[in-house]
Order: C-alpha cells, then structure tokens, then sequence
C-alpha cells in the first residue's frame, strides 16, 4: 500500500528564530553527529516548535548515541525548573546532525525513531540536519497512523515578526534600487557587443612558403622575421597529444624563473638563453614570442620585485 499527501494539505511546521540559530550552531561547533532534543506545541494544525536541548551523549563521525542515564540525567534537570513539568511534557521532538553528509535517515535513526514511539501519544517530530543547512523533517502522526516526510518549515520570528517583515520589505525595496541603478542595462550590452564586432579584429600571421639552400636547410619566416622552420629544429617534431600548451609552461615557472627570463630579454638575445633545454625544445617560435609576453607582462604587474631582483644580482 502506498499513500501521499495531497497539496495544500501538508502539516504546517514553525521553527522559533532561536530554536532554529541553536540548532545551527549545534551542527556548526561541532564535526560529528551530535542530537537534541526540542519542545513543539501543536495549535491550529500547525506544529511550532518551541526550543531545544542538547543532553548528555557519546558520538561518533557517523552516529549518536542516546544513553539512559543521559536521558534520565536530562530530564531531572528539566523537571527540576519551575515550569519542568510543562516542559517536558512538550518534548516532542527528536533532532540531530548527520554533519557533512546528506539527510537521509539511516537504519539506526529509523530505529531510534521506534523507541520513541513506544511512549508516544498524539504526534513525535524527526529532524536530520547537516552543515549546509539542510533540515529534513519528518513527523510521526499517531492519532491518524501516517508519516509524513520531508516537510518544510517556516521561521516563526515571535514578537518580532511585524518589525522584521517590515524592515525585510524596506531591504527587497533598496535593493531593487541599488540593482537598477548598478547593474548593467541591456541597451549597453547591446552597444558594447557591437562596437567590438566593429572594432575588434583577431589577429592573424602569415606564412611564407619555405626552401631549400644549398647548406640543405629548410628555411621559413613569419611576420616577426624569425626563422621558424629548422630541418634539424626538435621543436617542430613535437607531437600534438604531449605539447603543453605556453600557460601551463608558464604557470610551473617560479618567480626567480620569470625575472632571469626578463633580464635575459632586456640585456641578452631573449629567453632562449635562459630557457631550460627540456622547455625549449617543446616551444615553437611563435611559442616562444607568447612566453616572452608573458614574462614581460608579469614584470610590468610586479616592477618592483623585479627591480629588487635587478639590484641583488
């Protein structure tokens, strides 16, 4: 047999503000699984649940153990305040953190759930939480013999809650404001769009068809004047699948690295006399010419390191 709720039926679960900042905090100090106890009041059809309490218990990353004498212990301390016996009367709710992991009950929950039922009467609430704020709540209804899953709940604010729906709608209003004077218009994003199209060219390099000499080189230049066919050259023997693209190559260089690559451009023959030989040879000219951009651009971004450096050697 299988049964489900019809919509707008569901029960309809309050959370107290504080009730609620204290379970958080709860799951948030602490990085196992950790219970509690809450107190819930049933009005209207609707289950507001009141505060919580944590109790004596032992844990485990994935478990929580609910002990007699910390049960026993607990509740001598709750009947022990004025209003104990109200209080314990109402607790009703049974809570505890699954910490990093997802909100699914385990068989060990369910089971846990099965003791509380022995001494239940009217109804008994489950929550599973965890650490992103995940609650899901499940409520065992005894009076009609249904579990209802994975229920929403709705922040009761108390005596706040005018004040608080009020300054809510005063934020939504300033920051529909703020987002229609700051963000920006599609009129601009329409012109921007255009004036790159218009202006904004990719810019391509020529090839020059190559030759034989007489010495038996293979000879080619490029827009820059470099030679950039070499018969004996391993640069151009490189297969595609193990080159590594001029970024990654750069990103592995360490700063020293990057300032001797500098100097060697400014007051050398370029990198090549700097540049490891395992490197060069996995560099095309065109490479090369990307790497020294890079190298001059990271020094421009960090002139002074670079200048300290200069000064040291």
């Amino acid at each position: 047999m299988s049964a489900r709720i019809i919509k707008g039926f569901e029960p309809i679960v309050l959370i107290n503000i504080n009730a609620l900042n204290k379970m958080k905090e709860y799951i948030r100090q602490s990085n196992k699984e950790i219970g509690w106890l809450g107190t819930v009041v049933k009005e209207n059809g609707m289950y507001n649940i009141l505060d919580v309490y944590l109790f004596k218990q032992e844990v485990h990353e994935t478990t929580t153990e609910i002990t007699t004498d910390g049960l026993n212990e607990f509740a001598m301390e709750i009947l022990s305040q004025e209003d104990g016996m109200e209080i314990w009367n109402n607790m009703k709710m049974w809570g505890h953190s699954h910490s990093n992991m997802s909100t699914s009950p385990s068989v060990q929950d369910d089971n846990q759930m099965d003791l509380f039922t022995q001494n239940a009467n009217d109804f008994f609430i489950r929550i599973i939480a965890n650490k992103k704020d995940e609650f899901r709540i499940d409520i065992w209804d005894y009076e009609k013999g249904v579990i209802y899953e994975k229920l929403n709940y709705i922040i009761d604010y108390g005596k706040d809650a005018e004040l608080i729906q009020e300054l809510q709608m005063k934020i939504f209003k300033l920051q529909s404001i703020i987002d229609d004077k700051t963000n920006v218009k599609k009129e601009m994003i329409d012109e921007v769009a255009k004036e790159i199209k218009e202006k904004v060219k990719e810019k391509t390099f020529k090839t020059y068809p190559t030759y034989n000499n007489s010495y038996g080189y293979k000879n080619g230049y490029n827009d820059y004047g470099y030679n950039a066919y070499n018969w004996n050259s391993k640069k151009n023997e490189i297969k595609s699948e193990t080159r590594r693209s001029v970024s990654e190559i750069f990103e592995e260089l360490s700063e020293t690295d990057v300032f001797e690559m500098m100097y060697a451009i400014e007051y050398l023959n370029g990198i090549d006399d700097v540049i490891d030989v395992s490197v060069s040879n996995q560099l095309t000219v065109r490479d090369i010419i990307e790497l020294e951009d890079m190298v001059s651009e990271y020094c421009a971004v960090y002139k002074d390191k670079y200048e300290e450096y200069l000064l040291g050697n």
